[in-house]
């Protein structure tokens, strides 16, 4: 079933840490380098973020605002949320934001930051202390103004301490969005940066069966055009992309 919302096509991937734009590679976050391209010839994120989405723009012809999902590591591992870089980048562009959050406080935060533009405070399972802890995050905020981020690593679902099993975030996903969740993206950390391709075609799949209207973004390993007409024939509104994007500004697009 189509979904009754606009799609998003192509989602520019920012992955920041330290102040700066890094490649990612399979998860291995600790081998995460500062990456250049004609995108970011600095590694600055804003410059990156401005010639990304007027990349993705030119390419789809549209006039509809290209959103961009960006990752902060350094949160995502512990630290606190770059909280400047985002307030910087969400008063100019509609950001998917996974900063690690953890308290109700951050997501109220990031909320605020990123709602105006249209962009999602992200909420991951894999950083969530457990189920109960996600589904009281999430209600400490607008849930319209929320994703949940299905994280995973091949075939395992990553959450903190193991609490999600494969066959359970299907209902959890049915949970959220009957606590008013409309928004979700499935990623494969393990494809990040490779070169296998998508892997979460079918997991797409059945979240889009299970939730018709629902928004969902997913990504991990798209290569080329044919990697994102399989997610978007799997039911997902926007493919996550960041080395194919980085290859087509290095050809002139």
């Amino acid at each position: 079933m189509t979904p009754p919302h606009a799609p998003l096509a192509l989602v520019p991937v920012l992955d920041v840490a330290a102040g700066q734009l890094v490649r990612a590679v399979e998860g291995r976050r600790d081998e995460y380098l500062p990456w250049t391209s004609p995108l970011a010839p600095t590694a600055d994120p804003a410059e990156f973020v401005r010639n990304a989405t007027a990349l993705v723009e030119r390419l789809a012809a549209s006039e509809v605002a290209t959103p961009t999902y960006a990752a902060d590591l350094d949160a995502l591992q512990g630290g606190t949320p770059q909280w400047d870089l985002w307030s910087e980048l969400a008063g100019e562009y509609a950001l998917w934001c996974d900063a690690g959050l953890r308290t109700a406080d951050q997501l109220q935060r990031m909320t605020e930051l990123v709602a105006p533009r249209g962009g999602r405070a992200i909420v991951a399972t894999e950083t969530a202390a457990s189920m109960a802890a996600l589904l009281d995050l999430v209600a400490a905020a607008d849930p319209q103004q929320v994703a949940v981020s299905f994280d995973w690593r091949g075939a395992r679902p990553l959450s903190h301490g193991g609490w999600l099993t494969a066959g359970a975030w299907l209902d959890l996903a049915g949970t959220l969005y009957n606590r008013g969740v409309r928004s979700f993206v499935v990623i494969d950390l393990a494809t990040v940066g490779g070169d296998a391709g998508p892997s979460v075609a079918e997991r797409c799949r059945q979240l889009r069966q299970r939730l018709p209207d629902c928004q969902l973004l997913a990504g991990g390993g798209v290569r080329h055009a044919d990697d994102a007409d399989r997610l978007v024939a799997a039911g997902c509104d926007g493919v996550l992309a960041a080395s194919w994007l980085h290859r087509l500004a290095e050809r002139g697009g």
